[in-house]
């Protein structure tokens, strides 16, 4: 089932429907992962270790340092578990136990950041107040615009997910040599550091010119997306695991 389900025809599916967190699969895709959840809800995060985690997720990613000194260093950095709001709450818990895959997919994501958006959106509707109690809480995630955002972003992360990884991370695309031109590599590069992908429809074209007829890679870059850094194409062009 760890492969199968990345090749259903229903994509993306919702986020925990794909094993990503499964230890066989590269760490760096993990942590980035993790990482462009962190950017997305860093407005919320209070507690400098969690943003400190967020900034030493990318360093793992990038190989600056190692998931093992990632590990050790999670040990000396882990938020405190105290927030001014509900929401800050569950925005820090998202790091609190890297680097352990399962913790952090099972409870960083599963039981607190998927509810992030979901708790912001019943605050700005008027539904819940910021120092909520736990019973108002409890009361306000049987609502429907609690369970309608939830549902969304456990969708969007799915994308994410499908962006990340690729098609089949269990088994991965592989690219020939003659596809990384340099105007190829100059694109993707330009992208990955600004994390800007507005130019994925010119990288497949830049692909497409030095011979690349692949499906899954030209309809991934034509694709509406989301692109975040990590994605499968631009790391296949950039020669990144």
């Amino acid at each position: 089932m760890k492969q199968e389900v990345w090749e259903l025809d229903e994509k993306p599916m919702k986020y925990h429907d794909y094993h990503w967190y499964a230890d066989e699969l590269p760490a760096r895709k993990f942590y980035l992962f993790l990482a462009e959840i962190g950017h997305r809800q860093r407005h919320l995060m209070t507690d400098a270790d969690a943003i400190h985690m967020l900034e030493l997720c990318e360093q793992c990613a990038e190989g600056v340092i190692d998931e093992n000194e990632l590990g050790e260093l999670a040990q000396r950095h882990r938020a405190t578990g105290e927030g001014d709001l509900t929401i800050n709450l569950h925005a820090n818990a998202l790091f609190y136990w890297v680097a352990d895959r399962y913790k952090v997919a099972d409870h960083g994501v599963g039981e607190f950041a998927v509810d992030v958006f979901a708790f912001e959106a019943a605050v700005n509707a008027g539904l819940l107040q910021p120092n909520a109690t736990f019973q108002e809480i409890t009361a306000a995630q049987q609502h429907p615009l609690f369970a309608s955002v939830r549902e969304r972003t456990e969708l969007e992360w799915g994308a994410l997910i499908r962006c990340i990884y690729g098609p089949n991370p269990f088994r991965p695309v592989t690219s020939a040599p003659a596809w990384r031109t340099e105007a190829a590599v100059g694109i993707a590069a330009k992208m990955y550091d600004s994390r800007d992908f507005g130019n994925m429809p010119i990288l497949a074209d830049a692909l497409q010119d030095a011979g690349c007829e692949h499906a899954d890679i030209l309809s991934h870059c034509r694709g509406d997306g989301p692109h975040v850094r990590g994605c499968w194409v631009v790391d296949l062009v950039l020669g990144k695991a």
